[in-house]
This record gives C-alpha cells, structure tokens and sequence, in this order.
C-alpha cells in the first residue's frame, strides 16, 4: 500500500504528526466538555399558567382546553399534556427529535397570546419554559440559619442570591423551595368586623384607594426642574394601620380598628425540610449546553461571593451534588481503561516475549485514543460514560490492528528475511485483511445511524468514540509501527537447524494435530454446532431479562409519600419528620448524609417550580435520602423493601413510591414518576377511575410489581358553597361580592386585587393582602356567619347559600378530548422487561374498555418497547453490511457466510456470560454484543482471508487450505482475543462508582470473544472445509481482458 511506503519512506514526517497531535491534545483535552451523559435530544416546552385558588375541576375547563385548542397548530408538537391542581394548569408540550425550537418557541408566544383572549379576566399571561433531557437539576443551595425566619431566607435566595447565577456560567434556578414570598398582611378580626358593620371587601377596597403608586410629577421653581413624589404607597405597618376604612356617626373606622398589619408572607401552602429543620433550597439546573462539571464547580467557587451578600449568621452549602458520582464514574472508568491497556501489553508480550514490540503495541494506544478524543471534540461530543465506554472498549480493540502486524513481522523474520524486508513483506501482505477487519468493526457500528430516540442519543457517541479510534489505529499500525519496528525491534535469528519451540507453539502444534482428526467429521460438528448455538441463541434472548439501562447502585433516593386526601400540611410535615427520624434510627450509624424534603404545594407566586417538583395538595410530600452505601450495607432493591416494611408497618395509613433521583433514571423515565406507568382516559374522570382500580387490582397479583396504586388524589374532601342566587337578589347582592368577600375569608385578596407595597429599607416591591387568619375558621359555623353585604352586618353567608360536604378530584389530567388517570408501580429484583409483560397480562385479563375509554402505557416501557425493537433492527442491520461487504470483497457469497458462521456463537457467548454475571439485555450489553461480533468476524477474516489465499493461489484443497491457515493464524487469533479479554476484564468488573452502569459491556464482549475464539479455531475450518469443497478456483470475473476470468481471450 502506497501508505506504509510513504511512511517507510518518510518517517521524520510521520513522527513529527504523531507529536503535533500529542501537543495539540492538551488545549483540546483542556477544552472538551465533560459530563455524565452525552446530550440527549429530548425537546420539550412547560407553559405554567397560573389562576390564585381556581379549582382544579375550573383550571382544566377555562386553561387547559382553551390552550389545547390554539396549542395544535404548533408545528412538530408530539403530544400535549395538562395537569391541573388548585391555581395552576401546567402544559408539557413534547417535540419531535430534529424540531426547530427557536420557531416552535415563536409559535408558542403566538398561540399563547391568542389564548390569552379566551380566559377569565384577571388572568396573567403564562411563563413559557424550554426544557430539554438535559436541563435537571444537580444539586441542591441550601440556606441554613438560627437567626432569620424562613421567610427572610426565601427573600434573601430571591432578592439577592438568585440574580447572581447570571455571573455563574452553567447553572440556573427556579424560585427557591419551601419559603413564601414576603408579604405585608392585613389580618381580619371577624368580631370586630362585625361589631362595626364592616365586611372583608370594604377592608380590601381601602387598602386599594389610599395605597397605590402614582406618577411624580414636576415643578418648576426658578432655574430648577423638582420632582414631585407623593406618599401614596404607605410606608409600612405603621400607615397602613391608620388607613381609614369609612366614616361612621362622625367617627372615623381605620384599619387598626378591625384588624392586624403584619410585614410577613402569604398563606403557607408548603414547606422545605433538610435533616428535620424548615429551611430554603434552590434546586440548581445545569444549563443544556454546559458541562455538569464545570457549571457545578463554578458554583462551589462562587459560594464564598454568595454568602458575602447574606447577613451574619446565614450559611449557604451544596447538596445532593451529582458531579462527584459523575467525576467518580469517570475517572474509575479512566482506570479501567488504562489498567487494560497495560494488562493488553503484558498479554502481548507474553506471547511474543518481544518487549520491543508489546512497546509498540502499547504506543499506539495513546495516539488511537488522543486522536479520537480530538476528533470527538471537532464533531461536537463531550467526554461522557458512553464515549469514555466506547474508547475502553476500543483500547482492546485497536491494538488488534498493531498486534497482528507485529506477530507477521515476527513470521517473517522467523522465514530467515532480514528486518527492514521483512517489516515490508509483513505489512504488504496483510495490508488488505487489516482493511477489511476496520470495515468490519466499522461495520457493526450503522445501526446508531438507524436508530430513533434515545437509544441513538446514546448509542451515537459510543460508535464514533470507537470508529474514530479504530481508524487512528489502522492508519498508525501502517505508519508508525513499521517505522517503530525499523527503530527498536531486534532482529530475530532464522533457526536452520532445531530450536526450543514456547509454550504457545506447542500448544499450537498440538491444536493443528487436533483439528486435522475434526476434519474427518466436519459435516456432524457443523450440523451439531449450528443446532447448539442457535438452540442456545433462542434460550438466551427467552431466559435474559431486558432493560433500557443497567440498574444503578447509587446513593440517592426520592421517595414520595401520600397522606389521605385533604391531610393538612403541618400534619403531613409531623409525618414526614417522624418517618425520616424513624428510618435513620434503624438503619446502621452514620448511614444518612443528608435528608430534604418538600411538603405540600408550590405557592401560585411561582408556578415553574412544579415543573421540576410536581406536588398536587398538602398531603403529599416528597423525601431525598443521600446515603452512604458503604455504611449501609444494602441493595438499593433491599432498601426499597426496607423502607416500604417500615412505612406499612409504623404509617399505615401513608402511601408510598420512590421515585428516579439520578440523572440517567430522570431522562430514561421521560417525566414518568416510577418504571411502570399506564394511563386510563375517558370523558367522565369517574369511568376512568373505575377501569384504572381494575387495572390496580390485577397488577397488584405481581409480586414483583410494588406500590401500585393511583398516583392522582381523586377524592380530595370539599366544603361546597351553593349560593342560591333569588336569595342573592332579595339581599341586592350580586355573586361577584360573594365571592370576593368569601375569598378574604377563605384564602386572601392576592387572588383577587393586586394591592402592592414598597419596602422603604430596600426599594423592592411585595404584595399588600388582606385576609382573615387561618386559625379564626375553626368551625363550619364560623364559616356560614362570614356577613357577605358591604356596610351591614347581615346577611350572613348561610342566608344566601347552602354548605355541605362533597368529594372532588384535586388533580385534574388531561390528554386531548378526555381526563386520565395514572396508574404507578415499582419494579423489584426484575427487570423492566418482566414488569412490562405483566402490564400486558393485565390489561388482556381486565378485558376491552368501555366505548370512549382509551388506555397506554408511558415512560419507560414505551422507550422499552422502543429500544428493543431498534436494537434487534440495528443487529440485524450490521450483520447484513458485514454480508454485503463480505461478499462484495471476495466475490464470493459462500466465503461471507463461512465467516458470518461466528455470529450465532458471539450472540450465545454474550448471552450465557450476561446471564452468568445476572445482569439484563440492555444498551450496554447489547452494545457488548454488537462490538464482540465486530472483533470476532475480524478475526475469522484473518483466519479465512489466508485459507481462501491458499486455496486460490496454491490450489490447494478446501480442507488443507483450512488446515494450513489456522496453523499460521492460531497464534495472532489467540493472542488478540486474549489481548482484547485482558483488555476488558477491569470494565466486566464494574469495580467502583458508577462501575455497574458499564460492567455489561464488558461482559458482553468477554462472552462473546471466550465463544468465538473457540469457534473460529475449532468450527470455522470445518465450515469452510465443507462448504468451500466445491467452490470454483477461479473468478466470477466477466471481463474478456481479465487474466483471471475463464473468458479470457489471449491477444
């Protein structure tokens, strides 16, 4: 090849670009974006449309059907979907992989705007959020003090830590969890109200007339221009208690008269609590365009500047900080990957006892890996787990390319030839083979181009990490190995006479012996084999377990836990504090690091955060547990089921699920809050309620199928206010005044009058409320005597309207025409694929729907369902380029299949040794799967390239070509495979964070190679014996000029 002359030719050039590679890596390696995951193309927009205090029932009538009806025409919008809890609907609208986001975000601000039109006046426009896979949050700023209220914490995270995450790059926040935005409250006293004939709208309208901003005008006086500010905004407490409300027999009613001011916040709907104490946390969200890494280690750096602006006494840490299982899992796979390159280099040289070339071999690792790193980087891919897997996995590969050419380097010294020819005739000759073993591996790698989703997103890197490798290393086994050889490898003396044959050679002659009695029996082993293997291949693929991802053994969880419905928040929060205080108590000493939990709701202030916590009432709540595994000495699959035998035994009236914590489990589950998750949607919520418990039922049979249940408060208690609206007319009311005087009494005026106040101290601007305290409603009674006219006592509200007691859903879903619920359920010690055939099960056992009720599944097993069927695709795609190459180079349709004989044992070997290591048919193993046939057909070309070579040029027999071909290729065939075990034996380990996450690989390519390599040297020469026997000597060549053709005619 014109290559390996020009390298031999010019070996100062060849050298001279291995080091400007070498020095040009260090800016690149510097530079490169380092993450868990590789970019997942997930686009997703969340309209948060907010509504103070309208029921559930009332946000999905008045928002989410009219923003479904405009939200259609949206260009690439793959489905739409609406929760809606008491004053707020939020609206997830999922896209396409390849949709343009800046023109579906115009689109959006479009149609929203048009909505705006149809809603109930008083309604704000909504907040538009672009989401993607990778914008989840990695941590947790945690606010602590023994000196400021909760309140103060959550003014200080809002008004002074959070505007500064635009000087951090990276990184950004929703509103901080557990406060209550500031607010100056006007607190009602009932008696008093009543005893001066007032009622809560006449309070309200006087806080709204003698409090609101006014321009400042100008005077001019003489040469100046002064401007004339007034006083219209109270100053604060003080002012606003003298504000009068009316004039009554000559006496003026204030504001102090009948009620409290207070600079305080509104109503707590929920709380934050980290290790039992209330506190504030701002969830922090990595960018999509950042590293993890870097945005969180720019945070850490900037915590010292943050806590500066704070007052004494204010500490700020970082919790649940997701880089160190990140910058774990990396560097322990940069470990493994670097302890298999060594462990290769010491397999070489134990078979070739050349240290001069295991040197070799062990020098083009790093130029195979630095190259592909760099051009990782020039196309876009950050150094995440999968392309780091792939250039692991291709360490064992790549020196297949060096190792092999240094073994017929070896050969041909042994002939008697000296270096410089030899080195030349070694490489010429197995120039082509080398080739064809690249085209193999690249082969394997097309179906990440067929591939949709996800599994591409993740597939994608891992192919280019190990293509790009592969071809550094096959353009640098034919430049700088020769060169290298030329420089530092001995020349090896040509034995005429006896010499001491290794260890290896004798097994080689030994296997040559062995092999020449198979042949008398080729028809019977090949039948037998290919009985076997597929017999093993059809058990396998029945008997493995199939997930997305390997399951994680990390250290955090979240669990969420439901209280009955319409449980009051300090009783959820009791709750939640004596169950964490209980856990820890019998887990083993120093097991917990840190606890955070969030009870009850997000207040109406801001409607993003339930984007990143979704919550649908007060009694519900959700726990995050880091623990320190080593400590606790359990499976996560062992604590699960220790914790739900605590909360069953200790809470038996709480509900439990956990939830993914982890940033894989986040973007697997697609938004889907356990692994098992159907919907059940009908017109009336009540139908869909019906068929959901049958579903619950049957899916409960499962043992392996815990915390089933209805994940919606569908019966949340109510207390129905029917006015009756002749007696409304009789009294002169209208329900406007009703409803605004009940709404102070219920809830506060923020829902109904913007009233806004200035703090002088700080010039920021919060909300003016007027209510009645929440602690003044203790009865029914005092309810129905809430006085509902203006200026009168009378009448009361059970003058005008009837109160009973009633049962509404308090989490309203809706998906297109109807409203659906969900029903949830983790998996136990099974894999997805089990969980997904018993949701099968069920559904085929509760029989057909009702007319008008639709079911599916959702989340993970839909991207089950999905990968699994790409992945078979993707094999089955591989496996035909290779045909199709196969043939394509040896004009021969029986040579292909004589190779491609190898992939019924590669796809077995893998199988028994991912059964064996208890691990499931993932995208990790499946990738093991599909590199392990790579390298396995790569070495059944070097066996059948030089069997077909001595077949043709020699016409030698099928059964002697064969012969002779696996005694000259036995040691470079066993030597790679060996090599490439050695190689991948510390990733099959999974030793270390984050190790199970690629130990599957590993596994897969380890059983693949064991199988294979007994193959080819024991099966394959049978095969090709047999079906090569009758094969024609000559070229299917048409060509009358081609010497080789039978139709050529001599001139």
């Amino acid at each position: 090849m014109n290559l390996i002359r020009f390298a031999l030719r010019k070996p100062i050039a060849i050298i001279m670009v291995i080091f400007a590679i070498a020095y040009f890596s260090w800016p690149v390696i510097k530079k490169i974006k380092v993450d868990i995951f590789p970019e997942i193309e997930s686009p997703a927009m969340y309209i948060a449309m907010p509504y103070g205090g309208l029921s559930p029932a009332y946000m999905d009538g008045f928002m989410a059907n009219e923003f479904q009806k405009v939200l259609l025409f949206v260009n690439g919008v793959k489905e739409l979907d609406f929760k809606s809890v008491q004053g707020l609907s939020l609206m997830k609208l999922t896209f396409y992989p390849g949709t343009d986001m800046s023109q579906a975000s115009a689109e959006i601000s479009m149609q929203v705007s048009r909505a705006m039109g149809f809603l109930p006046s008083g309604a704000v426009p909504p907040m538009v959020v672009r989401f993607d896979g990778s914008s989840l949050p990695v941590g947790q700023l945690v606010f602590d003090s023994d000196q400021h209220t909760v309140t103060e914490l959550q003014t200080m995270a809002v008004t002074k830590v959070r505007p500064m995450f635009v000087n951090i790059p990276g990184i950004t926040a929703p509103a901080p969890f557990g406060g209550n935005m500031r607010s100056l409250v006007v607190n009602i006293d009932p008696q008093k109200m009543k005893a001066h004939g007032l009622s809560p709208e006449e309070v309200t309208l006087a806080v709204t007339k003698n409090s609101m901003p006014s321009p400042a005008g100008n005077v001019r006086i003489g040469d100046k221009n002064l401007m004339a500010p007034i006083n219209s905004i109270s100053n604060g407490v003080e002012e606003f208690l003298q504000t009068p409300i009316k004039s009554l027999n000559g006496r003026t009613i204030l504001i102090g008269d009948v009620a409290t001011v207070m600079d305080a916040a509104d109503q707590t709907v929920g709380y934050a609590i980290i290790n039992g104490k209330r506190s504030v946390y701002l969830p922090i969200i990595k960018k999509p365009d950042a590293s993890t890494l870097d945005a969180v280690d720019n945070l850490k750096k900037a915590l010292p500047m943050l806590e500066s602006l704070l007052p004494e006494g204010v500490k700020i840490t970082y919790a649940f900080d997701q880089s160190v299982y990140i910058s774990r899992s990396l560097s322990n796979l940069i470990f493994e990957g670097a302890l298999g390159a060594l462990v290769t280099g010491l397999m070489v040289f134990l078979f070739l006892l050349d240290p001069r070339g295991a040197l070799i071999v062990i020098l083009t690792i790093p130029i195979a890996i630095i190259t592909a790193v760099i051009t990782l980087h020039m196309f876009g891919q950050s150094i995440n787990i999968m392309t780091l897997s792939g250039l692991a996995l291709s360490i064992g590969i790549l020196v297949d390319e060096a190792t092999v050419t240094i073994e017929n380097i070896h050969q041909h010294m042994e002939l008697g030839k000296k270096k410089a020819r030899a080195i030349l005739d070694a490489l010429l000759e197995i120039s082509a083979p080398k080739l064809l073993i690249l085209l193999s591996i690249l082969a394997v790698l097309t179906p990440a181009f067929m591939m949709e989703g996800i599994p591409r997103d993740m597939f994608m890197p891992l192919s280019m990490a190990v293509a790009f490798a592969m071809i550094a290393s096959f353009i640098s086994s034919q430049t700088f190995v020769p060169i290298m050889a030329n420089w530092i490898m001995k020349t090896k003396k040509h034995h005429a006479g006896k010499y001491k044959r290794s260890f290896v050679d004798k097994v080689g002659v030994k296997y040559v012996y062995r092999l020449r009695y198979y042949f008398a029996k080729s028809k019977l082993i090949s039948i037998l084999y290919v009985v076997v293997a597929l017999f093993l291949v059809f058990g396998a693929v029945n008997i493995l377990g199939t997930d997305i991802m390997p399951k994680s053994e990390g250290g955090d969880f979240q669990v969420r836990l439901r209280m009955p419905d319409g449980t009051r928040l300090e009783r959820t929060e009791e709750t939640v504090k004596a169950m964490t205080k209980s856990l820890v108590a019998e887990l083993p000493e120093n097991s917990l690091k840190i606890s955070s939990s969030f009870v009850g709701m997000h207040p109406s202030a801001n409607p993003i955060n339930p984007i990143f916590l979704f919550t649908s009432s007060t009694g519900e709540a959700v726990m995050q547990f880091s623990l320190d595994k080593k400590n606790l000495g359990m499976k996560t699959d062992e604590f699960k089921e220790f914790v739900r035998s605590h909360v069953k035994e200790k809470y038996p009236e709480a509900r439990i699920n956990f939830e993914p914590i982890e940033l894989m489990e986040k973007i697997i589950g697609q938004g889907s809050m356990t692994p098992v998750e159907v919907k059940v949607s009908s017109a009336q919520l009540k139908n869909a309620e019906a068929f959901a418990e049958k579903i619950k039922n049957e899916l409960a049979t499962y043992p392996f199928l815990k915390d089933v249940q209805i994940a919606e408060p569908l019966h949340y208690p109510t207390i129905d206010i029917k006015i009756d609206r002749r007696r409304l007319a009789e009294f002169g009311l209208t329900v406007q005044e009703v409803s605004r005087n009940l709404a102070a009494t219920t809830s506060s005026t923020r829902f109904t009058d913007k009233n806004l106040w200035v703090d002088p101290k700080s010039g920021l601007v919060f909300q003016v409320q007027v209510q009645v305290p929440e602690n003044m409603i203790q009865t029914l009674q005092d309810l129905r005597s809430i006085p509902v006219k203006a200026g009168s006592s009378t009448p009361l509200l059970e003058d005008i309207a009837t109160i009973t007691a009633n049962e509404v859903p308090a989490q309203v879903n809706r998906r297109g025409p109807n409203r659906y619920v969900s029903i949830i359920a983790d998996v136990h010690e099974k894999d997805l694929g089990a969980a997904n055939k018993a949701v099968n099960e069920s559904l085929e056992r509760v029989g057909e729907a009702p007319r008008g009720t639709r079911i599916w599944k959702e989340g993970t097993l839909t991207l089950l369902e999905d990968t699994l069927s790409g992945l078979l695709s993707g094999l089955s795609i591989a496996i035909v380029v290779i045909f199709f190459m196969m043939s394509a180079y040896y004009q021969s349709v029986r040579v292909s299949l004589v190779i491609l004989s190898v992939v019924p044992a590669v796809i077995a070997g893998s199988s028994i040794m991912i059964w064996i290591s208890g691990s499931t048919l993932n995208l990790q193993s499946y990738m093991g799967i599909i590199m392990s046939i790579g390298v396995s057909v790569s070495n059944a070309v070097l066996l059948i390239n030089q069997a077909e070579w001595y077949r043709k040029k020699l016409n030698l027999s099928a059964s002697r070509s064969a012969l002779l071909a696996a005694k000259s290729r036995f040691r470079p065939i066993l030597m790679t495979a060996l090599a490439m075990l050695a190689g991948m034996t510390p990733m099959a380990l999974g030793m270390g964070d984050g190790g199970e996450q690629v130990a599957p690989l590993g596994q897969a390519v380890i059983g693949g190679l064991i199988s294979s390599t007994f193959t080819i040297l024991l099966i394959i020469p049978l095969i090709f014996s047999l079906i090569m026997n009758k094969a024609s000597y000559g070229s299917p060549s048409l060509d009358p000029d081609d010497s080789n053709s039978k139709f050529y005619l001599e001139k």
